[in-house]
């Protein structure tokens, strides 16, 4: 067992080694050979800034509050996009859909295990961010993000016994569904992933870029952004690639049509935050609808010098926050309906009396 002067020895020496490689990578200009996963020679660029005129960009987030008890497990949902319209580089005005604070959705679900209580209460948040967003389209903005990718996360996936195996399918759908209504509309249509772990730039680099196994030390302790934070200058973003390295067999993206339309990169937005994530529907050239997004997301997200998110995700997380009062309230409204049943009852770990 290490003591935490060992612990904190070593992540000092890691984030050295990084700040090191990273400098390193910088000053070597290293070039990749650019294919059909990586759209790009360079390991990074410098992002533009769009005109912000008569631009309308729309976020979408959920919010989700559950709770167990005895015989049944409440949980409460609701979904905000928020629609900016910016003019002279100024928000000039602001919309809501479906309104500005929802009522949330009160699902009762009975006899399920813990896994699949998780499971089935993160789809139902997804579920009201899609249909949100599929609504959304129809106010034509300019760029519509939503709060995580734009692929649904393998730990969302039920087991194949699963009851909610049908319900996973159902949002598969609403997934196409907004892929389609995007490229109808011509609508650039990206996901803002705040706290990636993904390790997807750091493999490339270790296959096709560097192909010297002296750097596979520092690699393997790195995810993207604990690299790119030391890599990334603020205003500029990483090479372009290919959400999966093979579409056909992935699971997030295999079963859609548009498989092959979905890609990534990296983009450093203030200086004192990580890089986030962007991962982006190809409706034209990608390399075109790349430049497209970040020009309009770095200027978005300067306003905070630790938290460079697009303001318009965090108002549209804010109105679709929820919180335990809300599920409190809920609890209340079935308690004076039944009374204290068996089945409405906290879990014994909740209501200890010491």
């Amino acid at each position: 067992m290490q003591d935490l002067n060992s612990i904190i020895n070593s992540i000092q020496k890691t984030e050295e080694e990084k700040r090191l490689f990273a400098k390193y990578l910088r000053e070597t200009e290293y070039f990749i050979s650019s294919d059909r996963r990586v759209l790009e020679n360079k390991l990074f660029e410098k992002s533009g800034i769009a005109k912000l005129n008569e631009i309308i960009i729309s976020g979408v987030d959920g919010g989700l509050i559950k709770q167990e008890m005895h015989g049944i497990d409440i949980i409460l949902t609701r979904a905000v996009a928020a629609l900016f319209l910016f003019k002279d580089g100024k928000l000039s005005a602001a919309k809501y859909l479906p309104s500005k604070i929802p009522k949330p959705e009160v699902t009762a679900l009975y006899s399920i295990d813990r896994q699949e209580f998780e499971v089935s209460s993160s789809l139902l948040r997804i579920e009201k961010e899609l249909r949100v967003a599929i609504l959304a389209l129809d106010e034509n903005p300019h760029i519509l993000l939503m709060d995580g990718s734009i692929v649904p996360h393998p730990m969302d996936q039920p087991a194949k016994d699963s009851k909610f195996i049908q319900y996973y399918e159902e949002i598969i759908s609403l997934y196409s569904q907004l892929y389609k209504k995007a490229i109808e509309k011509k609508v650039l249509l990206a996901g803002i992933v705040e706290d990636s772990r993904s390790k997807t730039f750091c493999k490339i680099l270790k296959e096709r870029v560097l192909q010297n196994k002296k750097f596979d030390s520092i690699l393997n302790k790195c995810s993207d952004t604990g690299l790119l934070y030391y890599l990334l200058k603020q205003g500029e973003r990483s090479f372009i690639f290919r959400y999966a390295k093979d579409p056909q067999r992935n699971s997030c993206v295999s079963m859609f049509q548009e498989k092959d339309q979905i890609y990534s990169f990296y983009l450093r937005t203030v200086k004192e935050d990580n890089p986030i994530r962007i991962d982006f529907l190809n409706i034209g050239n990608p390399l075109e609808i790349a430049k497209k997004i970040s020009s309009i997301v770095y200027p978005t997200s300067t306003m905070n010098r630790v938290y460079g998110i697009p303001p318009v995700l965090i108002e549209a997380d804010q109105r679709a926050k929820l919180s335990p009062y809300d599920i409190e309230l809920v609890k209340r409204a079935i308690f004076s309906k039944i009374g204290p049943i068996t089945a409405i009852k906290e879990l014994r770990r909740k209501r200890r009396p010491f």
